[in-house]
């Protein structure tokens, strides 16, 4: 056991309130998965000593479900960025685009592009957060290719075929060359493609794949920016010069933060409004620290955001099959009331309500 308290650390506090109230949670986790196999393997644990170690508490506030204790950052950004350096979700979403495979939180992106531009009307720059796969991007190049024949794209990849299976993933991503002739005919495309201009937004993160897949433009990043994105930027440079963007997109990043609140100021900061993309309530996997609570809307409210559950109205425009949960969140539209005048009058919890 004393290797492997040196690879974990105490969190009393709930990551994203920061209340000391907690309760254990009644929520078992789901298997390992390949992340915390790695680490246990790597580091040779114990693997029943391993789960008895973390164990998972449900703040009495805002309902965020954490572990106590969890990795330390050392051991956390090695996993992330060395153990298990590149994530197979960038790739497997540019397959399921070109070969149209179903993916239900594909079917999420019109409508949450409508609203966006509704709440934020004539939209020239948009960004989202340190992974430019799990959100809008897709749907943008789609609005400004016309119909693009995917099907041909996808043939110019010999290997796309074998991709998405991880055995071959590892071997075959990065190899440059196969790539060339949809890089050549995308950035046609975006050659003569109007407004929103399109911003990577680059947050560094112990919990994010940040060495490999962020900060060293390699593999499917790179790939990106190619082709998806305007330009890479961080927040401070954001701030330093000005530059405002009408939508921000945190698509299955916000819970690869220690520190989410921190990152929502910023966001909010540069952006009229922010777009939530989260794991249903109650998923947990010892690969994360944390799931944002139940609450979180009220929570919000306290602490002087305007803030929306968008799930229920998405659920009923694609089908119960997305199980995702998604957020409006800003500091200078009033959501409730702007979406109201766009005809989704989406119902908003008493900001009175949290405790």
């Amino acid at each position: 056991m004393a290797a492997l308290e040196s690879l974990l650390e105490s969190h009393p506090n709930c990551p994203l309130c920061g209340g000391s109230s907690r309760s254990i949670a009644g929520y078992e986790a789901r298997s390992p998965g390949y992340y915390v196999e790695t680490l246990i393997s790597q580091f040779g644990l114990d693997r029943m000593a391993f789960d008895r170690a973390l164990n998972l508490f449900r703040c009495a506030g805002c309902g965020t479900l954490w572990y106590d204790p969890w990795l330390t950052p050392r051991v956390s950004s090695s996993l992330y960025g060395y153990l298990c350096g590149r994530h197979k979700f960038g790739w497997a979403s540019l397959r399921a685009w070109l070969v149209g495979l179903e993916r239900p939180y594909f079917r999420a992106r019109p409508e949450l592009w409508g609203i966006l531009g509704a709440l934020v009307p004539n939209m020239t720059d948009y960004g989202e957060v340190n992974c430019p796969y799990g959100g809008l991007f897709f749907h943008l190049f789609d609005a400004m290719a016309g119909d693009v024949n995917r099907e041909a794209l996808a043939r110019k990849i010999p290997l796309l075929s074998q991709m998405y299976a991880g055995e071959k993933l590892v071997g075959q991503y990065g190899e440059a060359g196969a790539f060339s002739g949809l890089i050549d005919d995308m950035r046609a495309v975006r050659e003569n493609a109007t407004p929103p201009r399109t911003f990577l937004v680059r947050e560094f993160s112990d919990m994010c794949w940040g060495h490999s897949c962020i900060f060293n433009g390699n593999h499917c990043l790179a790939f990106a920016q190619d082709v998806l994105v305007d330009e890479v930027v961080d927040f401070d440079t954001l701030r330093a010069t000005g530059q405002r963007l009408g939508a921000l997109g945190l698509f299955n990043v916000w819970d690869h933060f220690r520190d989410p609140m921190r990152v929502l100021s910023k966001a909010t900061d540069v952006a009229d409004v922010v777009v939530i993309d989260l794991h249903h309530y109650g998923w947990t996997d010892a690969q994360h620290f944390f799931n944002v609570g139940d609450r979180v809307i009220e929570f919000l409210h306290d602490r002087g955001f305007n803030a929306v559950d968008l799930t229920p109205h998405i659920k009923s425009v694609v089908g119960e099959d997305d199980d995702r949960r998604y957020l409006l969140v800003s500091k200078v539209l009033e959501l409730g009331m702007a979406l109201e005048e766009t005809g989704l009058a989406i119902a908003s919890p008493d900001p009175t309500a949290y405790v």
